[in-house]
């Protein structure tokens, strides 16, 4: 067996868990997909068959969680309502 079957059956076995557990919860009609690993070609591919559907995955996907940690923070250490007024739709 070669590495890349290995790694695709890791792969397929990732995503099978993923859009269980979403079926689990109900997948709305459009979803988007976010972090470090929506920059994983095979894994996004994977997750739309999956899944039936096409998902949403932006370029800058990968900075998601980064923002939001850094909302986080923000709100910790000065409070929500200090955010300046371009922070507050995110």
């Amino acid at each position: 067996m070669l590495p890349e079957d290995v790694l695709m059956g890791v792969h397929q076995a990732i995503t099978s868990r993923c859009v269980s557990l979403a079926r689990r919860v109900g997948i709305e009609s459009e979803v988007t997909f976010t972090g470090g690993v929506s920059r994983n070609i095979a894994i996004v591919k994977l997750l739309e068959e999956a899944a039936g559907m096409k998902i949403n995955v932006s370029p800058d996907a990968h900075f998601c969680g980064a923002l939001g940690a850094a909302l986080c923070a923000h709100d910790h250490a000065f409070g929500a309502e200090t955010r300046p007024v371009a922070m507050m739709a995110a």
